[in-house]
């Protein structure tokens, strides 16, 4: 048996990704499957609108 890293099979399974604020570059989970967003940095407030094609894998 072959144990690997099959880091699409993980991705499929994961309802969320991490994201980068892009102000002060803070790290946070959002959704995937929840369509276009507006997320507020918890770090430094910033607002900004986040869509599933912006999110990279």
């Amino acid at each position: 048996m072959v144990v690997g890293f099959d880091q699409q099979r993980i991705l499929q399974l994961v309802d969320h990704r991490v994201i980068e604020c892009e102000k002060c570059k803070g790290k946070m989970r959002v959704p995937i499957n929840k369509g276009t967003l507006q997320v507020t940095c918890p770090k430094c407030s910033h607002k900004f609108n986040i869509t599933p094609e912006n999110i990279k894998d």
